[in-house]
């Protein structure tokens, strides 16, 4: 599987994205923090594949962050709803935008 890496530039950029899984969330196969690759993989299905902007994508999250980030990546896609403004930024700051 290949993932486009992403890196929001600011927070309201994460949010949209995040927006948009949400209101989507019928069409994500699959979201999860891979701890090996250090990155938060999203994987769409094959509907919003074929679509322009629908490609699967990575976010690198910091080394030291990845276990909490996994807890929240479990706890947004297990629940109906969508994720808090607090929430958003929890996992955002978690972002690594030097991808090491």
């Amino acid at each position: 599987m290949e993932f486009i890496q992403l890196v929001p530039r600011n927070l309201h950029e994460f949010e949209e994205k995040v927006d948009l899984l949400f209101k989507n969330k019928s069409h994500v196969s699959s979201a999860r923090v891979n701890e090996t690759t250090g990155q938060l993989e999203v994987d769409l299905d094959w509907l919003a594949n074929r679509t322009r902007d629908g490609k699967d994508f990575s976010i690198p999250i910091k080394r030291a962050k990845l276990r909490d980030a996994k807890v929240i990546v479990e706890r947004w896609f297990s629940t109906a709803t969508r994720p808090s403004h607090a929430d958003i930024q929890e996992l955002f700051d978690m972002i690594d935008p030097q991808n090491r």
